[in-house]
């Protein structure tokens, strides 16, 4: 077990790592506790006792109490209600063979759907990979308590009803190709042992290279989506009776595969990237009956993600654009300063008031968040942390994480706190976002980095305290008069 050093607020002393100190916290964000921490181990496949646990892919479903979690090639299952009590705890070491390399650690899950278990009782042939799991957003969970997932050799579902015992869900059905049959036809025991790998059906779609997996209730039916992330498209499946799935359709082509969506139940919309970059639209209705989407935005998507009211926010490498429906007219909004200077932007959150994307700047990887005011998106100040602390950004003179690459990123508004989960592969945690005062600036000014601001009205005010420990002449003082121009400047951008 190799644990990297949690982040410390200032003025708290950091741990070292080889001498160097860990990055610590600025005051926007509080440390809550850690979910992964694999940095220092080796990847290793199954038959391990599980593949090397990495963190990635996030999904919440607070009406449901849950937050589910990719962790390598296992879907962990949480309770929402109880993650921050359950993280105070700490983590467990892995149970698997590691050689001499050092073991991962976890925060206990609840319950958990990893096929290569022996308990799971899912048909997992032995194959070279070291991530069978499907690497678009391979799982998601309906109201009945269903927990769908998609790896290479497959698709199915188990059952998360009130497991809380941290084994593994039991299984309902799996869908594999086994050859000669119709579509959810069960496999013949000569091919799939049925006392082993009980109800595992044939899935003749046609489907292969299968990347994400969506669950849409229309009326009183349920679909799956399962889709690949390339020409192949995706097929739909009528789940209505989860233990025997019913093929519908299949609609192929670069268009109709998925690379990362999004889904508003409320609103019964569904949005998604498909392999062309493009952004596409859809009632779940027309999804499930291979209509047209609306609307289409072309360009080069990377994420999506819809809020509590229903808005849709989608991000490029330089621009978030924000879509909102007042009935079936969409009104659309971009923000271009968010993610100035990033090469690449991999996920995006929005929630609780506010937007979180990750992504790749000139010189490292970093996450920001702003809260949005009408039309605005005004940066939370976290002082570089993310680059800093997780990828090097602040330099060989700070202590960094191995393996560490930006996965996915989760605002979750809970009990009146705003939570942020950043799965960084090698390290997975959760803080707390502090809120910060609303700063509205004049929209007929040029555009100013308020984060910058902020940032300048803070360090000068740290060099007036100082100078007036030192019993300096204030008003002379060059600090003082840094301070006082810092905020003529914040003035200046407000509204009048």
């Amino acid at each position: 077990m190799s644990i990297f050093p949690f982040p410390k607020p200032r003025p708290a002393t950091p741990d070292q790592v080889d001498g160097l100190p860990v990055f610590s916290l600025p005051p926007t964000l509080t440390h809550i506790g850690r979910y992964v921490d694999s940095h220092a181990t080796q990847n290793f496949q199954g038959g391990t006792g599980i593949s090397t646990i990495r963190a990635r892919s996030i999904r919440v479903f607070p009406d449901k109490d849950r937050v589910v979690v990719q962790m390598g090639n296992a879907a962990a299952v949480y309770l929402l209600n109880t993650l921050r009590a359950d993280l105070a705890v700490g983590m467990k070491v892995v149970v698997a063979s590691r050689d001499a390399s050092p073991k991962e650690s976890y925060l206990q899950w609840n319950g958990f759907l990893y096929p290569e278990n022996k308990a799971s009782q899912w048909f997992a042939p032995a194959i070279d990979d070291q991530d069978p799991m499907g690497k678009g957003l391979a799982f998601d969970r309906d109201d009945r308590g269903n927990l769908y997932g998609v790896w290479s050799f497959g698709w199915g579902i188990a059952l998360d009803g009130s497991h809380t015992s941290g084994t593994h869900l039991p299984k309902v059905v799996q869908m594999t190709n086994c050859g000669g049959l119709t579509t959810g036809e069960v496999c013949p025991a000569a091919t799939i042992s049925p006392t082993k790998f009980p109800n595992t059906r044939h899935d003749g779609s046609g489907l292969s290279s299968r990347q994400s997996i969506m669950v849409l209730r229309v009326g009183n039916k349920y679909f799956v989506v399962v889709a690949s992330g390339s020409a192949k498209g995706h097929a739909v499946f009528d789940v209505t009776d989860p233990a025997a799935p019913r093929f519908v359709q299949a609609s192929t082509g670069a268009e109709r595969s998925v690379l990362r969506y999004d889904r508003h139940d409320a609103t019964s919309r569904v949005a998604f990237v498909d392999a062309t970059g493009g952004l596409r639209v859809y009632s779940y209705n027309d999804l499930v009956l291979a209509r047209q989407p609306s609307p289409t935005v072309p360009g080069s998507f990377a994420d999506v993600a819809f809020d509590e009211s229903g808005s849709l926010w989608a991000v490029e490498k330089s621009r978030i654009v924000r879509f909102a429906w007042s009935s079936s007219v969409a009104t659309r909004t971009d923000f271009p300063t968010l993610n100035d200077g990033f090469l690449k932007v991999f996920a995006i959150s929005a929630a609780g008031g506010h937007v979180a994307i990750a992504g790749e700047t000139r010189t490292t990887f970093d996450v920001r968040i702003a809260k949005v005011v009408g039309d605005q998106l005004q940066p939370i100040n976290t002082e570089g942390f993310f680059a800093n602390y997780y990828h090097g950004g602040a330099g060989p003179g700070f202590a960094k994480p191995a393996l560490t690459f930006p996965f996915d990123v989760q605002l979750i508004p809970h009990n009146g706190k705003l939570l942020l989960m950043y799965s960084a592969t090698s390290l997975g945690d959760v803080y707390e976002v502090a809120a910060e005062p609303v700063v509205i600036v004049d929209p007929t000014k040029p555009p100013v980095d308020l984060a910058a601001l902020r940032a300048d009205c803070t360090r000068a005010a740290n060099d007036v305290i100082a100078a007036i420990d030192q019993n300096t002449d204030i008003p002379q003082h060059p600090a003082f008069k840094a301070f006082v121009a810092a905020l003529e400047r914040l003035k200046a951008a407000m509204r009048p």
